[in-house]
């Protein structure tokens, strides 16, 4: 995969200028009213530019990581923003930099998102809040971002869980999976859980207790059949454990246990990198208990910490890292710095290099909570609406679907190489269907007889 990622590189480096990649992000406090901001830096680092100032109307302080939809938008959550001050879900259109709350949260509906929008294979947006609902104890929603509709799906009463703290993944079975900080039936560690869209099915799939992991914060990372995630404690020395999930049995492995000077008290989640290599941080323990970044090879069970964190360049790392085009692996802690609000990092495994690439301060945002994204929006070309028509997975392995999401079914999808050489013609009669590509990185251009969308498309082999 390492070999596809930089072919994949140059690939994006040689395509017409219509395509920037950019690192894209929040701070949670900061800027102009306090609240935080919305900016955009270079891959690699540099020029980061303030977009938009949290804290003016009805936005809030964001916490979750962006999910970018056609269009220009992004679509978040905040946990003040809204008519109520407890959360919203936004849109926030690039061009205009217009800032639009679309759903006000209040302690009925659930509040205090701390986990990013998902969206599924039937067009609708999926989310947590760690509070609110009718039990006070957070809530398992739906949004549909074409109606601006609100949909309470479960509402968490403790045996089902509570208070979850991050986002949920649909599953290559369809069903929508995501974890609770406590509640359960195994001593209150918390519960991974499913809904099934399909059925409208809410079910505890398994609770962890003391001696497996206690406590999931973050989002399972969905790899190679499995799902696999962190908690926050529990395990052999009580610091916290990495552990992989067979959503086809429901049965729970524990792969490895932190054990303070490796790291403890892990926050985010998992990102699969080359290799079946999975990245993230702990938040504590390592060298000056600040914190460690560590890799796990998925092949071998391999622990490594690869950086030990400190207050100079930033400490206490949370939220998801960021596997770019370029091979680094990116992330932000929470706390430490120049200018102790925080800090953005980079890490590149091939040569082991550590850098700090910007310090939070008040002045244009800082403490960061969620994690960035690589996303580069049309500034040119022909490209309209990119999911209208949805590939998933994206990285896939060889055979990859698609799904027609909205309007009529395009006249057909050409599949084309680096080299610009036509590789295949699609002719679609249904809304879904099924590709198989060799490893490499494809242009898909969507033709009607009134528009064309392109998409770019990974293949890693794996």
């Amino acid at each position: 995969m390492r070999h596809v990622l930089l072919s994949c590189l140059c690939f994006l480096l040689l395509q017409p200028t219509a395509y920037t990649q950019h690192l894209w992000g929040c701070y949670s406090i900061g800027g102009t009213y306090g609240a935080g901001t919305f900016f955009r830096m270079d891959l690699g680092g540099g020029n980061l530019t303030r977009y938009f100032n949290c804290g003016v109307g009805d936005s809030g302080s964001p916490q979750t990581t962006f999910l970018p939809q056609p269009g220009n938008f992004y679509y978040g959550m905040t946990v003040s923003g809204g008519q109520y001050v407890r959360g919203d879900i936004y849109r926030f259109d690039v061009s205009s930099l217009q800032y639009t709350s679309l759903f006000s949260m209040d302690t009925a509906s659930g509040y205090y998102p701390r986990g990013p929008l998902y969206k599924a294979g039937d067009g609708n947006l999926y989310g947590l809040t760690s509070n609110g609902g009718a039990n006070g104890l957070g809530v398992l929603f739906r949004f549909d971002p074409s109606t601006n509709v609100y949909t309470k799906l479960h509402e968490f009463d403790g045996p089902t869980g509570q208070y979850p703290d991050g986002g949920v993944v649909q599953a290559a079975n369809g069903k929508i999976y995501g974890m609770t900080t406590t509640g359960g039936s195994a001593g209150g560690g918390g519960v991974i859980f499913s809904w099934d869209p399909a059925t409208s099915t809410y079910l505890v799939e398994y609770s962890f207790s003391f001696s497996d992991g206690f406590t999931p914060f973050g989002t399972l990372t969905e790899y190679n059949g499995f799902l696999w995630g962190l908690t926050f404690g529990g395990g052999a020395t009580g610091n916290g454990t990495l552990f992989r999930f067979d959503p086809s049995t429901s049965t729970h492995l524990l792969k490895y246990s932190f054990d303070g000077t490796n790291g403890s008290a892990p926050q985010g989640n998992l990102t699969l990198g080359a290799n079946g290599i999975l990245y993230s941080a702990a938040s504590q323990g390592g060298t000056d208990s600040y914190g460690v970044l560590f890799s796990f090879d998925t092949n071998n069970d391999q622990y490594t910490v690869l950086h030990d964190f400190d207050p100079l360049e930033g400490s206490r790392p949370r939220g998801q890292l960021c596997y770019a085009s370029d091979g680094k692996v990116y992330g932000t802690c929470f706390n430490g710095g120049a200018n102790s609000f925080g800090s953005i990092y980079s890490y590149d495994p091939v040569t082991n290099i550590y850098a700090t690439i910007d310090d939070g301060d008040f002045t244009d945002g800082g403490t960061p909570y969620a994690g960035l994204i690589e996303y580069a929006f049309t500034i040119g070309i022909e490209e309209t609406d990119p999911n209208v028509v949805r590939f998933f997975p994206n990285p896939a392995s060889r055979k990859i679907n698609y799904a027609v999401e909205t309007g009529a079914l395009p006249d057909q999808i050409l599949v084309y190489d680096p080299l610009g050489r036509l590789c295949s013609t699609l002719l679609p009669v249904t809304n879904t269907g099924m590709l198989e590509l060799e490893p490499g990185c494809y242009t898909l251009l969507i033709d009607w007889t009134d528009r064309r969308s392109s998409q770019r498309l990974v293949v890693t082999g794996e």
